[in-house]
Protein backbone atom coordinates (compact mmCIF):
# COMPACT_ATOMS: atom_id res chain seq x y z
CA UNK A 1 0.00 0.00 0.00
CA UNK A 2 3.12 2.42 0.58
CA UNK A 3 3.25 2.52 -3.62
CA UNK A 4 -0.03 2.95 -4.00
CA UNK A 5 0.08 6.15 -1.53
CA UNK A 6 3.40 7.34 -3.15
CA UNK A 7 1.58 7.57 -6.34
CA UNK A 8 1.88 4.24 -7.90
CA UNK A 9 -1.44 2.70 -10.25
CA UNK A 10 -0.90 -0.79 -9.67
CA UNK A 11 1.48 -3.51 -8.15
CA UNK A 12 2.08 -7.03 -7.71
CA UNK A 13 3.50 -8.86 -4.91
CA UNK A 14 6.25 -11.72 -5.21
CA UNK A 15 5.63 -14.26 -5.54
CA UNK A 16 4.11 -13.38 -9.20
CA UNK A 17 2.61 -15.16 -12.12
CA UNK A 18 4.12 -14.33 -15.60
CA UNK A 19 0.85 -13.91 -16.66
CA UNK A 20 -0.48 -11.96 -14.27
CA UNK A 21 2.29 -9.70 -14.79
CA UNK A 22 2.09 -9.19 -18.28
CA UNK A 23 -1.71 -8.61 -18.08
CA UNK A 24 -0.64 -5.69 -15.22
CA UNK A 25 1.78 -4.16 -17.44
CA UNK A 26 -0.40 -4.47 -20.56
CA UNK A 27 -3.07 -2.23 -18.98
CA UNK A 28 -0.46 0.27 -17.74
CA UNK A 29 0.64 0.87 -21.18
CA UNK A 30 -3.04 1.14 -22.04
CA UNK A 31 -3.47 4.04 -19.79
CA UNK A 32 -0.21 5.57 -20.61
CA UNK A 33 -1.18 5.51 -24.27
CA UNK A 34 -4.41 7.10 -23.75
CA UNK A 35 -3.01 9.75 -21.40
CA UNK A 36 -0.27 10.78 -24.43
CA UNK A 37 -3.82 10.96 -26.77
CA UNK A 38 -5.77 13.15 -24.27
CA UNK A 39 -2.51 14.98 -23.71
CA UNK A 40 -1.81 15.69 -27.59
CA UNK A 41 -5.95 16.74 -28.19
CA UNK A 42 -5.33 18.98 -25.42
CA UNK A 43 -2.72 20.45 -27.06
CA UNK A 44 -4.17 20.54 -30.79
CA UNK A 45 -7.44 22.21 -29.54
CA UNK A 46 -5.37 24.85 -28.01
CA UNK A 47 -3.33 25.76 -30.99
CA UNK A 48 -6.38 25.55 -33.00
CA UNK A 49 -8.52 27.92 -30.77
CA UNK A 50 -5.60 30.03 -30.99
CA UNK A 51 -4.08 30.09 -34.30
CA UNK A 52 -5.22 31.38 -37.78
CA UNK A 53 -5.66 27.62 -40.04
CA UNK A 54 -4.45 29.31 -43.22
CA UNK A 55 -1.47 31.23 -42.24
CA UNK A 56 -0.29 29.40 -38.81
CA UNK A 57 -0.23 32.64 -37.33
CA UNK A 58 -2.22 33.67 -34.21
CA UNK A 59 -5.76 34.42 -34.61
CA UNK A 60 -7.35 37.87 -34.30
CA UNK A 61 -8.97 36.96 -30.80
CA UNK A 62 -5.50 35.98 -29.12
CA UNK A 63 -3.36 38.24 -30.48
CA UNK A 64 -5.31 41.34 -29.52
CA UNK A 65 -5.45 39.70 -26.33
CA UNK A 66 -1.79 39.71 -26.36
CA UNK A 67 -1.75 43.34 -27.57
CA UNK A 68 -4.32 44.26 -24.70
CA UNK A 69 -1.67 42.78 -22.20
CA UNK A 70 1.24 44.41 -23.50
CA UNK A 71 -0.90 47.97 -23.84
CA UNK A 72 -1.07 47.84 -20.00
CA UNK A 73 2.56 46.38 -19.33
CA UNK A 74 3.37 49.84 -21.25
CA UNK A 75 1.12 52.27 -19.23
CA UNK A 76 2.68 50.74 -16.29
CA UNK A 77 6.61 50.80 -17.36
CA UNK A 78 6.48 53.48 -18.99
CA UNK A 79 8.06 52.03 -22.13
CA UNK A 80 7.07 52.42 -25.77
CA UNK A 81 4.68 50.39 -27.21
CA UNK A 82 3.87 50.20 -31.40
CA UNK A 83 1.91 48.22 -33.68
CA UNK A 84 2.46 47.75 -37.72
CA UNK A 85 -0.79 47.06 -39.91
CA UNK A 86 -0.45 45.62 -43.24
CA UNK A 87 -2.38 45.29 -45.92
CA UNK A 88 -1.45 43.62 -49.57
CA UNK A 89 -1.66 45.13 -52.22
CA UNK A 90 -4.44 44.36 -54.92
CA UNK A 91 -4.50 41.21 -53.53
CA UNK A 92 -8.01 40.71 -54.93
CA UNK A 93 -6.63 40.39 -58.26
CA UNK A 94 -4.48 37.45 -57.35
CA UNK A 95 -8.28 36.03 -56.26
CA UNK A 96 -9.68 36.90 -59.59
CA UNK A 97 -6.87 35.79 -61.43
CA UNK A 98 -5.62 32.97 -60.25
CA UNK A 99 -8.58 31.75 -57.93
CA UNK A 100 -8.98 31.62 -53.94
CA UNK A 101 -6.79 28.72 -53.49
CA UNK A 102 -3.93 29.82 -55.02
CA UNK A 103 -4.54 33.39 -52.67
CA UNK A 104 -4.98 31.72 -50.29
CA UNK A 105 -1.13 29.86 -50.78
CA UNK A 106 0.04 33.27 -51.57
CA UNK A 107 -1.31 34.52 -48.10
CA UNK A 108 0.42 32.08 -45.81
CA UNK A 109 3.59 32.69 -48.30
CA UNK A 110 3.21 35.81 -47.03
CA UNK A 111 2.59 35.08 -43.83
CA UNK A 112 5.64 32.86 -43.47
CA UNK A 113 8.04 35.70 -45.00
CA UNK A 114 7.22 38.14 -42.32
CA UNK A 115 7.14 36.12 -39.79
CA UNK A 116 10.64 35.17 -40.42
CA UNK A 117 11.52 38.97 -39.87
CA UNK A 118 10.06 39.15 -36.39
CA UNK A 119 11.72 38.52 -33.41
CA UNK A 120 10.72 35.70 -30.75
CA UNK A 121 8.81 38.09 -28.57
CA UNK A 122 6.94 39.71 -31.29
CA UNK A 123 3.73 38.85 -32.48
CA UNK A 124 2.15 38.86 -35.81
CA UNK A 125 -1.30 38.04 -36.96
CA UNK A 126 -3.68 37.74 -39.09
CA UNK A 127 -6.15 40.61 -38.86
CA UNK A 128 -8.37 39.56 -41.08
CA UNK A 129 -8.64 39.13 -45.22
CA UNK A 130 -5.79 40.16 -46.23
CA UNK A 131 -4.44 41.95 -43.38
CA UNK A 132 -2.02 41.39 -40.89
CA UNK A 133 -1.05 43.52 -37.32
CA UNK A 134 2.21 43.03 -35.37
CA UNK A 135 2.00 44.12 -32.03
CA UNK A 136 6.13 45.24 -31.03
CA UNK A 137 6.88 44.99 -27.56
CA UNK A 138 8.85 48.51 -25.64
CA UNK A 139 9.82 49.31 -29.42
CA UNK A 140 10.18 53.12 -30.37
CA UNK A 141 7.95 54.61 -33.62
CA UNK A 142 11.30 54.67 -35.18
CA UNK A 143 12.33 51.33 -34.62
CA UNK A 144 8.88 50.51 -35.64
CA UNK A 145 8.93 52.10 -39.01
CA UNK A 146 12.32 50.08 -39.31
CA UNK A 147 10.27 46.87 -38.78
CA UNK A 148 7.65 47.68 -41.20
CA UNK A 149 10.34 48.71 -43.64
CA UNK A 150 11.82 45.00 -43.39
CA UNK A 151 7.91 43.59 -43.94
CA UNK A 152 7.67 45.61 -46.88
CA UNK A 153 10.45 44.33 -48.10
CA UNK A 154 10.49 40.88 -47.67
CA UNK A 155 7.40 40.97 -49.59
CA UNK A 156 8.39 43.22 -52.44
CA UNK A 157 12.05 42.19 -53.11
CA UNK A 158 10.90 38.42 -53.95
CA UNK A 159 8.19 37.65 -56.28
CA UNK A 160 5.50 35.15 -55.50
CA UNK A 161 5.12 31.43 -57.57
CA UNK A 162 1.13 31.60 -58.53
CA UNK A 163 0.32 28.22 -60.07
CA UNK A 164 3.47 28.14 -61.62
CA UNK A 165 3.99 32.29 -62.39
CA UNK A 166 5.98 34.81 -60.91
CA UNK A 167 3.35 37.06 -59.56
CA UNK A 168 5.03 40.44 -57.83
CA UNK A 169 2.73 41.40 -54.66
CA UNK A 170 3.21 44.43 -52.33
CA UNK A 171 1.83 45.16 -49.65
CA UNK A 172 1.23 48.73 -47.63
CA UNK A 173 2.03 49.71 -43.91
CA UNK A 174 0.71 51.94 -40.92
CA UNK A 175 2.58 52.42 -38.21
CA UNK A 176 1.53 53.80 -34.70
CA UNK A 177 3.66 54.11 -31.40
CA UNK A 178 2.95 55.26 -28.18
CA UNK A 179 5.52 56.50 -25.66
CA UNK A 180 3.35 55.01 -23.09
CA UNK A 181 -0.72 54.48 -22.80
CA UNK A 182 -1.00 57.97 -20.74
CA UNK A 183 -4.61 58.98 -21.03
CA UNK A 184 -5.48 57.80 -24.70
CA UNK A 185 -6.68 54.15 -25.40
CA UNK A 186 -5.97 51.17 -27.27
CA UNK A 187 -8.89 51.39 -29.64
CA UNK A 188 -6.98 54.82 -30.54
CA UNK A 189 -3.64 53.03 -31.48
CA UNK A 190 -5.45 50.68 -33.36
CA UNK A 191 -7.62 53.55 -34.93
CA UNK A 192 -4.41 55.97 -35.79
CA UNK A 193 -2.55 52.31 -37.97
CA UNK A 194 -5.62 51.82 -39.62
CA UNK A 195 -5.44 55.20 -40.61
CA UNK A 196 -1.54 55.65 -41.75
CA UNK A 197 -2.34 52.52 -43.98
CA UNK A 198 -5.02 53.62 -45.69
CA UNK A 199 -2.77 57.26 -46.52
CA UNK A 200 -0.18 54.66 -47.36
CA UNK A 201 -2.91 53.48 -49.97
CA UNK A 202 -3.94 57.15 -51.16
CA UNK A 203 -0.11 57.93 -51.42
CA UNK A 204 0.58 55.23 -53.76
CA UNK A 205 1.28 51.78 -52.48
CA UNK A 206 3.94 49.83 -50.96
CA UNK A 207 5.25 52.34 -48.62
CA UNK A 208 4.66 53.31 -45.13
CA UNK A 209 3.24 56.19 -43.30
CA UNK A 210 3.76 56.81 -39.33
CA UNK A 211 1.39 57.95 -36.77
CA UNK A 212 2.24 58.81 -32.96
CA UNK A 213 0.14 58.07 -30.18
CA UNK A 214 0.84 60.54 -27.85
CA UNK A 215 -0.89 60.76 -24.12
CA UNK A 216 -3.41 62.77 -23.30
CA UNK A 217 -2.55 66.02 -21.63
CA UNK A 218 -4.04 67.88 -18.54
CA UNK A 219 -7.44 69.03 -18.86
CA UNK A 220 -7.69 72.65 -18.86
CA UNK A 221 -10.27 74.01 -15.89
CA UNK A 222 -13.57 74.90 -16.84
CA UNK A 223 -15.17 78.32 -15.72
Amino acid sequence: MIGINAGADDYVTKPFEREELRVRVHAGERIVEMETAMLTARETLRYQATHDAMTGLVNRTFGLETLWREFARSARTGRPISIVMGDLDHFKSVNDLYGHAAGDRVLADAAKRMSSKMRPYEVLLRYGGEEFLAVLCECSASDAEKMAERLRRVLADEPFDVEKKKVALTASFGVASCSHAGGAGIEDLIRLADEALYRAKAEGRNRISVAHLRPAGPKKDEG
